[in-house]
């Protein structure tokens, strides 16, 4: 059955817009040779965090399991560790100066994006978006 734009049900658009965000953070991070992981486990280092923290500050954005997210983390470390972005001493992560460099860039790539995304769209109306799929959440869990 054929749905137009007007009469497909909030699931099309979540999974749809899902899909999308990700397919357009891939290009745009790309050019820097970064998947969207990587630009999630900068932010979440931000000026420094100790590594327990890491898995816990990322789990609502990677469903993984616990050993697979950590698996993924540590992979993402020890490649932005040899790009010379982040160094560790013991549990600590922290970014060098290279690294915040890159982050500031890469940042500024991302708010871009984001600008492009948010095209047309008030931020009132952003925020009512925001606060009904918070309360379907909430309602669903």
């Amino acid at each position: 059955m054929y749905m137009s734009n007007d009469n497909k049900p909030i699931g099309w658009w979540v999974k749809t817009v899902d899909r999308l965000l990700e397919e357009s953070f891939r290009r745009v991070l790309a050019v820097e040779g970064l998947s969207r992981r990587h630009w999630q486990l900068l932010t979440a280092v931000g000026g420094g965090a100790r590594r327990a923290d890491l898995d816990a500050a990322l789990a609502p954005f990677w469903p993984t399991g616990v050993a697979a997210r950590a698996a993924e983390i540590d992979g993402l470390l020890a490649d932005l560790e040899e790009r010379g972005w982040l160094a560790r001493d013991g549990e600590q992560v922290t970014p060098t100066p290279d690294g915040e460099v890159a982050r500031t860039r890469v940042e500024a790539v991302v708010v871009r994006h984001r600008g492009r995304v948010l095209d047309g769209i008030e931020p009132q109306q952003y925020q009512q978006v925001l606060a009904t799929l918070a309360r379907m959440a909430h309602n669903l869990a």
